[in-house]
């Protein structure tokens, strides 16, 4: 484990975050494919594929309603009891269906027909509501620098949930659907013992120190509305769920057309299902933190609809035929790469811009919007098929055009989460490295190097500091030219982090008498700092003892 750990780059102070989140995200992955597959067999099976398009109407419908709800009891609940009590909410209407589900069965009584339709549309709304809450917990519980690390590892083990509940599935399908059903709320209780962990232990005691009230819904609609960033992302998210509906549409007919006993085709579902996580969970585990950092969350995104975009040229290609089958399989297993595996972790890094006491409510208010829109988007599109108005063909045709749309979009937002660091350093806003600077990757634009450096010459001491926090993400020569200037720099916190960054340059001989200067600093953290630098710079054994023999003991440790 310990081999595993460090391969993984999992820290000592890690590990029990890790223990305590990664059985919540195992059960959110056991739901997608337990609860989501069933349900839907059951609705495809016993009511009709025809009526997807109106149960996108009516999921939307429903999770705008939940939503509404959730952003509203943030401001009036304080946070441990609010995370609590939305759990238990949703994780209790799963328990409900699959009680009624079993029942049916044991007791051999039909339910009626407006059963399933309600079935599918809450099993849907708090799948897709289930999602943001636990990772808004995760956002909570872990700093930008363990986002990076941790967020795979907890995508990944959702993941590794979705392939054990595939097999799960496979293995329960003789004895029924409904079984399948009930056990999605049995490992939502045992997820929830865990989730309740993570909240006492991690939240509840920040209660105290919470200074700032939390946001009321109008105050998130208000703050939405105001943000050309917000509704960029919001835009943007929107698009990638039409795409992703309009691709979960196209599966699921070509797979009913195929499987005509609701027992196979639930079977299919969680094949499919479990074949796709196996993949995910090779990217998350494998190549999900060097893609982030490599990319940056901006680009990620580029990547994202630029994929979505690959995955309908392969349906229109193949939309016809023997191959139409195996086309949508690989289709839709992109898309969910896209959306699930790329795009969702990124997209979470955004939120953290936002000031925390509005987070929640504006969380809520944007998942639930971005699945609104992508479900009636994908709904009207979708519909026009099902009614006979426009083939196949046409239909796969308009979302590549969609995607085409997104592609430009998602360039736009990348500007506007660029031009928010800037806006939040020039405001000095309180740990921004915590909450902004996440994941700007290699590839970021000349104009915003320049604007970002400028505040390199700063007069206010805060917002140097926020600056060289932020450019030390970028590549290790960067700064390179400046380092000179930033190793003089008034400020103790500058000149702290400019040490830091020189550890990550391949020769630091034209900086070296001034991080000797630094050795002699007054302040302890800047001559700690410095002596790391010491065995690159090659110094002999007496400036070392004189370093030993420091009056602080922070210089002493290092040393």
């Amino acid at each position: 484990m310990f081999v595993l750990g460090k391969q993984l780059l999992v820290r000592p102070d890690d590990t029990h975050r890790l223990r305590l989140m990664i059985p919540v995200f195992f059960s959110l992955g056991v739901g997608e494919v337990l609860g989501i597959s069933s349900s839907t067999a059951i609705f495809n099976v016993r009511y009709g594929v025809e009526y997807l398009p109106l149960m996108y109407v009516l999921e939307a419908a429903g999770l705008l309603l939940l939503s509404l709800l959730i952003a509203d009891l943030s401001g009036r609940m304080d946070r441990s009891r609010f995370l609590r009590v939305t759990y238990g909410m949703m994780a209790g209407i799963v328990l409900l269906n699959g009680l009624v589900l079993v029942l049916s069965k044991f007791f051999a009584f039909s339910l009626w027909p407006v059963f399933y339709p309600i079935l599918l549309v809450t099993s849907m709304v708090v799948f897709f509501q289930l999602t943001p809450l636990i990772w808004l917990i995760a956002l909570d519980v872990c700093s930008t620098q363990q986002a990076k690390r941790l967020f795979p590892l907890m995508a990944g083990a959702s993941t590794i949930g979705c392939i054990a509940a595939g097999v799960i599935g496979k293995l329960l399908t003789p004895i029924g659907v409904e079984i399948i059903y009930l056990f999605w709320s049995l490992f939502l209780l045992g997820g929830g013992y865990y989730l309740f962990q993570t909240i006492e232990y991690y939240i509840s005691p920040l209660k105290a120190l919470t200074v700032e009230e939390p946001t009321n819904l109008k105050n998130s609609i208000v703050s939405i509305y105001r943000s050309r960033f917000l509704l960029g992302m919001l835009s943007l998210l929107t698009l990638i769920m039409t795409l992703y509906f309009l691709m979960d549409y196209q599966f699921n007919t070509v797979a009913r057309i195929t499987y005509n006993d609701e027992a196979q085709l639930a079977g299919f579902l969680a094949i499919f299902l479990a074949i796709s996580n196996v993949v995910a969970v090779v990217i998350e585990l494998g190549f999900l933190s060097r893609i982030m950092s490599l990319l940056g969350v901006g680009n990620v995104l580029l990547l994202v609809v630029a994929g979505l975009g690959c995955s309908f040229i392969i349906t229109i290609i193949f939309t016809s035929g023997p191959w139409a089958l195996g086309a949508v399989f690989i289709s839709y297993l992109i898309t969910k790469i896209m959306v699930n595996v790329l795009g969702e972790p990124s997209y979470q890094l955004l939120f953290k811009v936002i000031p925390p006491q509005g987070r929640d409510g504006i969380r809520f208010l944007v998942e639930a919007l971005i699945i609104l829109g992508g479900m009636i988007g994908g709904a009207a599109v979708s519909a026009l098929y099902s009614a006979g108005i426009i083939s196949m063909q046409s239909m796969l045709v308009s979302a590549l055009l969609l995607a085409i749309i997104a592609t430009f979009v998602a360039w736009k937002t990348r500007g506007m989460y660029l031009n928010e660091l800037l806006r939040s350093i020039g405001n000095g806003v309180k740990d921004l490295s915590e909450n902004g600077a996440a994941f700007l990757g290699r590839y970021v634009p000349s104009t915003f190097l320049t604007q970002l450096f400028s505040f390199l010459h700063h007069p206010d001491d805060r917002k140097r500091t926020l600056a060289l926090e932020i450019a030390e993400q970028l590549d290790s020569h960067a700064l390179e030219p400046r380092l000179g200037d930033l190793l003089k720099d008034s400020c103790a916190d500058v000149r702290r982090s400019a040490l830091k960054y020189c550890l990550r340059l391949d020769n630091t001989s034209y900086h070296q008498e001034s991080i000797m200067a630094c050795c002699m600093d007054e302040e302890p953290e800047v001559r700690a700092a410095a002596i790391d630098l010491w065995p690159v710079l090659n110094l002999d054994r007496h400036q070392l003892y004189q370093a030993l023999d420091d009056p602080d003991s922070l210089v002493v440790a290092h040393a």
